[in-house]
């Protein structure tokens, strides 16, 4: 993974084109300025892990661009469970659950995303409430989607 600045990120991407993803939805632009400026700007090269099982569950990653792949490990082994694309989130439930990585991140296609760790999030919280409060609704919301078509697959699979 390569570090960008925020200012290499607005060179390839305009801040304000975050808005239209999942997670930037509604946020002010200090406020999505704030997270560029405060976080972590990563490109990530296809094949190229984000995090790794077992990592620490202390930060999520919004992808800004590309696709994630997030590989669950169970029994031994990495199962395929989603894909994250632009605007979604990876990494949240660790972070929210306290616990270290079930699984490892790792790069469908070259992507830039943006790593929001709990510190980050809390400042979030204290400097800009009200978008704090809509980027939770929205992780929720994202959360929720995924556990809704994670249900549906299994009732699939155990008709099969």
């Amino acid at each position: 993974m390569k570090l960008l600045s925020a200012e290499d990120f607005k060179q390839q991407m305009d801040p304000s084109d975050l808005g239209s993803g999942s997670i930037f939805g509604a946020l002010c632009t200090e406020a999505t300025l704030f997270l560029l400026e405060h976080g972590a700007i990563f490109e990530v090269a296809a094949g190229d892990s984000v995090y790794n099982y077992g990592d620490r569950g202390d930060r999520f990653y919004v992808v800004c661009r590309g696709a994630i792949d997030f590989l669950k490990y169970h029994k031994g082994d990495f199962h395929p469970i989603r894909t994250a694309t632009f605007g979604q989130e990876i990494g949240f439930v660790a972070m929210i659950n306290l616990h270290k990585e079930g699984g490892s991140a790792v790069a469908k296609e070259d992507s830039i995303v943006l790593q929001i760790t709990s510190e980050l999030f809390h400042e979030l919280h204290q400097t800009y409430p009200l978008d704090f409060g809509l980027m939770t609704l929205n992780l929720a919301r994202d959360m929720a989607r995924v556990i809704s078509r994670l249900g549906g697959e299994l009732i699939d699979q155990s008709r099969a």
